[in-house]
């Protein structure tokens, strides 16, 4: 398996690869920017990002789930730390526009764009930010219109946070409400009371 993880499914290589081109070959006439999203390891990442580099001139977004924190480093689920994902990375695919961490927590973004930061080829042209999903055990222990709610008020704290550490750029999901995404992009100062 390319990763361990005990909700999935072992992986043989070859047949990764091979879904894999197939994918990037079907989208390739309708894409803009190629996000290579929630990678478990540096070498995952460095794999579907070199083969869409090979493929492509178009600009490749990379992103990393983080899992925990351990000797000072953030760790991927693979057990790699984030500065050598992104260290390997940079190493074999060189066009790289963005890096990204997927991470919960104004803190923890903050500091896990300094660790981005820190280990990216200087002078390099590239984006650099953090985003947050609700895993799916809190979606399942949440649930219902009220679980709904409760993700959308963490969601608007986090927003808030990253407002403060100085974000220019600022994306919704799917379970956002529209008075939420309306407040986001400037259109409404509060939330209607109740």
């Amino acid at each position: 398996p390319i990763v361990e993880d005990e909700g999935s499914d072992p992986v043989v290589f070859n047949e990764f690869q091979r879904a894999t081109l197939d994918t990037i070959d079907a989208m390739m006439p309708y894409v803009d920017i190629w996000f290579v999203k929630d990678m478990d390891s540096k070498v995952q990442a460095t794999f579907l990002a070199d083969q869409v580099c090979s493929r492509s001139v178009k600009p490749i977004w990379v992103s990393w789930r983080i899992q925990g924190w351990e000797d000072d480093h953030y760790l991927l689920p693979s057990g790699d730390t984030l500065k050598d994902a992104v260290v390997h990375l940079h190493s074999w695919v060189p066009n790289i526009k963005a890096v990204m961490a997927n991470i919960q927590g104004v803190e923890r973004n903050e500091n896990a764009i300094s660790e981005l930061r820190k280990h990216t080829i200087l002078g390099m042209d590239i984006v650099m930010g953090c985003y947050s999903d609700v895993e799916p055990e809190a979606q399942r222990k949440l649930g219902g219109v009220q679980g709904l709610e409760k993700m959308s008020e963490r969601y608007m704290e986090d927003i808030k946070g990253w407002w403060e550490i100085g974000a220019r750029t600022i994306g919704t999901g799917a379970l956002m409400p529209p008075e939420d995404i309306a407040l986001l992009t400037g259109r409404r100062q509060k939330k209607r009371p109740g």
